[in-house]
């Protein structure tokens, strides 16, 4: 009867402001049921009323606070705001109350790192991998914490050998380490950008562990054979070049800015281009302009595993990615 009525009190019968409403009642009979105190959170932050969804869940954590999931929501809604410094002992109290939960670990990795507190980013991502250390992605986090902003010249070569002797390791790991698809976010190399050093020899390992772990390398007698190139006269007949361009900013964005006129201005005689959005990409009259010009245009879907199957079903001779 208890679920029953539940069911009854948030089910959408009158619009979201009803559906509050009625929650709210509900939780004053049962403020103690927090699976409806969720419900009622989540849809405060729908309608972007994110001081009331908060004070909701921190409520429900007075009455019961061993609750994993109200400390989970409360941490992804304060991070929404801005809060950073409020979601870190959220997450570090989730990280104590489930100590296999190498997801809320690899989360606190990322907020010290986009605080500017590399030494707790390495320990939290350490603590993730503790919990899994068969996972490649996890090894990756663990070794690409990089400042967002360098406090010294020293201590970005601290963070590049740190990286690059674990790389090294990493490629002589026996067995090989398995393509955690399970993880969200990882730490991408592109803070590296910032070092005005050659990053050529690190992304190389980067790119061979991954290849390695998803087990797409293709040998040479299996590359696709190109189609020509269409002919103008006293041309000789060649192969067209099959790139891919891929990024989830290609609308009005830097990213697009920056390389439009590459894209736009590849030599089709020589170039098939294929333009690759991701599942999240935003699109517009930018995106439309640069789709008009692509002999392909391919969204790729949102699981890692069929994004990446795709790519392979595309048969690319070179892939850019932005």
């Amino acid at each position: 009867e208890y679920r029953r009525q539940r069911q009854m009190c948030i089910r959408d019968r009158g619009g979201e402001p009803l559906v509050r409403d009625q929650l709210r009642r509900w939780l004053a009979c049962w403020p103690a049921d927090c699976v409806s105190r969720v419900a009622l959170a989540k849809r405060l932050a729908a309608a972007l009323d994110f001081k009331a969804a908060i004070l909701c869940l921190q409520e429900g954590l007075q009455l019961a606070p061993e609750e994993r999931e109200l400390w989970s929501q409360l941490a992804r809604l304060l991070q929404a705001v801005g809060r950073y410094g409020d979601a870190i002992p959220c997450l570090i109290r989730l990280a104590d109350l489930e100590p296999a939960h190498a997801a809320c670990r690899t989360e606190l990795g990322h907020l010290f790192r986009r605080v500017g507190y590399v030494g707790d980013a390495i320990h939290w991502h350490g603590e993730a991998l503790a919990v899994q250390p068969d996972s490649l992605l996890l090894h990756l986090n663990h070794l690409f914490v990089l400042p967002l902003v360098a406090e010294s010249a020293q201590q970005i070569a601290a963070c590049r050998q740190r990286c690059e002797e674990g790389l090294r390791a990493l490629e002589q790991e026996q067995p090989l380490l398995g393509f955690d698809r399970d993880v969200a976010v990882i730490c991408h190399p592109y803070y590296l950008i910032y070092h005005d050093c050659n990053d050529r020899e690190l992304l190389e390992r980067h790119g061979r562990l991954i290849t390695r772990a998803l087990g797409n390398i293709q040998r040479p007698q299996q590359r696709p054979r190109l189609p020509l190139a269409v002919l103008t006269p006293g041309d000789a007949p060649i192969p067209r070049i099959r790139i891919g361009f891929l990024s989830g900013f290609f609308s009005n964005h830097s990213n697009a800015r920056a390389f439009d006129g590459l894209i736009l201005h590849l030599d089709r005689h020589r170039f098939e281009v294929v333009l690759i959005h991701l599942a999240t990409s935003l699109r517009d009259d930018v995106s439309a302009r640069l789709e008009a010009c692509c002999q392909e245009v391919v969204v790729l879907p949102a699981p890692l595993d069929a994004a990446s199957a795709k790519l392979a079903e595309l048969r690319l001779d070179l892939l850019f990615y932005t």
